[in-house]
Protein backbone atom coordinates (compact mmCIF):
# COMPACT_ATOMS: atom_id res chain seq x y z
CA UNK A 1 0.00 0.00 0.00
CA UNK A 2 2.94 2.47 0.76
CA UNK A 3 4.25 1.76 -2.72
CA UNK A 4 1.07 2.93 -4.66
CA UNK A 5 1.16 6.14 -2.51
CA UNK A 6 4.29 6.87 -3.45
CA UNK A 7 3.64 6.78 -7.52
CA UNK A 8 0.44 8.73 -6.73
CA UNK A 9 2.50 11.23 -4.32
CA UNK A 10 5.36 11.10 -7.77
CA UNK A 11 2.08 11.61 -9.95
CA UNK A 12 0.59 14.30 -8.56
CA UNK A 13 3.94 16.07 -7.94
CA UNK A 14 4.95 15.36 -11.49
CA UNK A 15 1.36 16.69 -13.37
CA UNK A 16 1.81 19.95 -11.33
CA UNK A 17 5.42 20.10 -12.56
CA UNK A 18 4.36 19.82 -15.87
CA UNK A 19 1.59 22.42 -15.50
CA UNK A 20 4.05 24.45 -13.78
CA UNK A 21 6.36 24.82 -16.66
CA UNK A 22 3.43 24.81 -19.08
CA UNK A 23 2.40 28.51 -17.86
CA UNK A 24 2.84 31.43 -19.73
CA UNK A 25 5.05 34.51 -18.37
CA UNK A 26 3.99 37.97 -19.09
CA UNK A 27 7.29 40.10 -19.51
CA UNK A 28 7.97 42.78 -17.85
CA UNK A 29 8.07 46.21 -19.33
CA UNK A 30 11.38 46.82 -20.95
CA UNK A 31 12.33 43.16 -20.95
CA UNK A 32 12.58 41.55 -24.66
CA UNK A 33 10.88 38.50 -25.69
CA UNK A 34 12.81 35.82 -27.12
CA UNK A 35 11.80 33.27 -30.01
CA UNK A 36 9.72 29.91 -29.31
CA UNK A 37 11.78 26.50 -29.66
CA UNK A 38 9.80 24.02 -31.96
CA UNK A 39 11.42 21.40 -30.06
CA UNK A 40 10.89 22.61 -26.87
CA UNK A 41 6.67 22.99 -27.83
CA UNK A 42 7.01 19.21 -28.87
CA UNK A 43 8.97 18.30 -25.89
CA UNK A 44 5.65 19.60 -23.72
CA UNK A 45 2.76 18.66 -25.63
CA UNK A 46 5.00 14.92 -25.88
CA UNK A 47 5.38 15.09 -21.68
CA UNK A 48 2.19 16.67 -20.89
CA UNK A 49 0.72 13.44 -23.14
CA UNK A 50 2.60 10.57 -21.71
CA UNK A 51 3.79 11.23 -18.07
CA UNK A 52 0.50 11.29 -16.95
CA UNK A 53 -0.51 7.97 -18.92
CA UNK A 54 2.56 6.29 -18.07
CA UNK A 55 2.80 7.39 -14.63
CA UNK A 56 -1.48 6.24 -14.34
CA UNK A 57 -0.66 2.50 -15.79
CA UNK A 58 1.48 0.88 -12.08
CA UNK A 59 -2.88 2.13 -10.84
CA UNK A 60 -4.32 -0.53 -12.91
CA UNK A 61 -5.32 -3.53 -12.78
CA UNK A 62 -4.82 -4.30 -8.80
CA UNK A 63 -8.42 -5.59 -8.45
CA UNK A 64 -9.37 -5.95 -4.73
CA UNK A 65 -6.01 -6.61 -3.21
CA UNK A 66 -5.39 -2.79 -3.43
CA UNK A 67 -9.01 -1.60 -4.18
CA UNK A 68 -10.93 0.12 -6.71
CA UNK A 69 -9.53 3.69 -5.85
CA UNK A 70 -6.31 3.06 -7.42
CA UNK A 71 -7.94 1.96 -10.75
CA UNK A 72 -9.52 5.54 -10.53
CA UNK A 73 -6.37 7.09 -10.18
CA UNK A 74 -4.86 5.62 -12.93
CA UNK A 75 -7.95 5.94 -15.43
CA UNK A 76 -8.16 9.60 -14.12
CA UNK A 77 -4.00 10.24 -14.57
CA UNK A 78 -4.28 8.68 -17.93
CA UNK A 79 -7.57 10.31 -19.11
CA UNK A 80 -6.06 13.92 -18.25
CA UNK A 81 -2.74 13.49 -20.48
CA UNK A 82 -4.98 12.13 -22.92
CA UNK A 83 -7.21 15.29 -22.85
CA UNK A 84 -4.83 18.14 -22.27
CA UNK A 85 -1.07 17.09 -22.61
CA UNK A 86 -1.45 17.38 -26.45
CA UNK A 87 -2.47 21.00 -26.56
CA UNK A 88 0.52 22.07 -23.89
CA UNK A 89 2.90 22.65 -26.67
CA UNK A 90 -0.04 24.63 -28.33
CA UNK A 91 -0.19 26.41 -24.82
CA UNK A 92 3.52 27.54 -24.82
CA UNK A 93 3.47 28.72 -28.22
CA UNK A 94 0.35 31.33 -26.45
CA UNK A 95 -1.54 29.42 -28.53
CA UNK A 96 -4.57 28.45 -26.20
CA UNK A 97 -7.33 28.87 -28.82
CA UNK A 98 -5.77 25.62 -30.58
CA UNK A 99 -5.54 23.93 -26.86
CA UNK A 100 -9.11 24.64 -26.00
CA UNK A 101 -10.39 23.63 -29.11
CA UNK A 102 -8.55 20.07 -28.75
CA UNK A 103 -9.99 19.44 -25.57
CA UNK A 104 -13.36 20.26 -26.87
CA UNK A 105 -12.96 17.84 -29.10
CA UNK A 106 -10.62 14.95 -27.41
CA UNK A 107 -13.45 15.43 -24.45
CA UNK A 108 -16.75 15.11 -26.75
CA UNK A 109 -15.16 12.28 -28.42
CA UNK A 110 -14.27 10.31 -25.09
CA UNK A 111 -17.24 11.02 -23.70
CA UNK A 112 -18.85 9.24 -26.77
CA UNK A 113 -17.16 6.04 -26.14
CA UNK A 114 -17.16 5.91 -22.69
CA UNK A 115 -20.48 5.79 -22.88
CA UNK A 116 -20.94 3.69 -25.61
CA UNK A 117 -18.70 1.05 -24.30
CA UNK A 118 -20.92 1.82 -20.90
CA UNK A 119 -24.12 0.34 -22.87
CA UNK A 120 -22.32 -2.76 -24.30
CA UNK A 121 -24.68 -5.66 -23.62
CA UNK A 122 -22.22 -8.38 -23.10
CA UNK A 123 -24.60 -11.40 -23.74
CA UNK A 124 -25.99 -9.70 -26.49
CA UNK A 125 -24.24 -9.75 -29.30
CA UNK A 126 -27.11 -8.74 -31.43
CA UNK A 127 -27.32 -5.13 -30.20
CA UNK A 128 -24.11 -4.08 -29.55
CA UNK A 129 -23.38 -2.68 -33.03
CA UNK A 130 -24.38 0.55 -32.34
CA UNK A 131 -21.93 0.87 -29.10
CA UNK A 132 -19.30 -0.91 -30.92
CA UNK A 133 -19.07 1.86 -33.80
CA UNK A 134 -19.94 4.47 -31.08
CA UNK A 135 -16.67 3.41 -29.31
CA UNK A 136 -14.30 2.91 -32.21
CA UNK A 137 -15.62 6.51 -33.26
CA UNK A 138 -14.95 8.19 -30.76
CA UNK A 139 -11.55 6.60 -29.31
CA UNK A 140 -10.79 7.05 -33.34
CA UNK A 141 -11.54 10.81 -32.71
CA UNK A 142 -9.36 11.05 -29.83
CA UNK A 143 -6.08 9.34 -31.35
CA UNK A 144 -6.06 11.09 -34.31
CA UNK A 145 -6.81 14.64 -32.44
CA UNK A 146 -3.69 13.74 -30.03
CA UNK A 147 -1.82 13.20 -33.09
CA UNK A 148 -2.64 15.88 -34.69
CA UNK A 149 -2.21 18.63 -31.66
CA UNK A 150 1.30 17.08 -31.32
CA UNK A 151 2.32 17.28 -35.03
CA UNK A 152 1.29 20.85 -34.99
CA UNK A 153 2.64 22.34 -32.06
CA UNK A 154 5.53 24.01 -34.40
CA UNK A 155 2.91 25.74 -36.88
CA UNK A 156 1.73 27.64 -33.84
CA UNK A 157 5.63 28.38 -32.83
CA UNK A 158 6.21 29.61 -36.06
CA UNK A 159 2.73 31.84 -36.07
CA UNK A 160 4.19 33.17 -32.19
CA UNK A 161 7.43 33.84 -33.69
CA UNK A 162 6.23 35.72 -36.65
CA UNK A 163 3.76 37.77 -34.49
CA UNK A 164 6.57 38.93 -32.09
CA UNK A 165 9.24 39.24 -35.15
CA UNK A 166 11.64 37.33 -34.53
CA UNK A 167 12.95 35.52 -38.37
CA UNK A 168 13.77 32.08 -38.78
CA UNK A 169 17.60 31.43 -39.13
CA UNK A 170 18.85 28.52 -40.94
CA UNK A 171 22.29 27.31 -40.68
CA UNK A 172 22.71 24.24 -43.15
CA UNK A 173 25.90 22.38 -44.57
CA UNK A 174 26.93 23.01 -47.90
CA UNK A 175 29.35 21.62 -51.37
CA UNK A 176 30.17 24.39 -53.83
CA UNK A 177 31.43 21.96 -56.70
CA UNK A 178 32.57 24.93 -58.48
CA UNK A 179 35.38 25.78 -55.51
CA UNK A 180 35.80 22.23 -54.42
CA UNK A 181 34.71 23.39 -50.95
CA UNK A 182 32.62 22.34 -48.11
CA UNK A 183 31.03 24.67 -45.76
CA UNK A 184 27.81 26.09 -43.95
CA UNK A 185 25.15 28.14 -46.18
CA UNK A 186 22.47 30.34 -44.06
CA UNK A 187 19.52 31.48 -44.73
CA UNK A 188 16.95 34.09 -42.67
CA UNK A 189 13.66 34.28 -43.70
CA UNK A 190 11.55 37.36 -42.44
Amino acid sequence: MEKHNNFLKIGVLSLCFIFYLSLSVQAKPGVPLTPKSKSKALSYSLVGTLAPVVIGIPFLGHGKEIGATNNIVGLTLGSLGLWCGPGMGHLYAANSGRLVSGMWIRGLAGVIAVSSLSSLDILDNDSNTGPVLGFLLGSTVVVVSTIYDIATTGKSVDRYNEQHGFGQLTLQPHYWPNQQAVGFSSTYRF
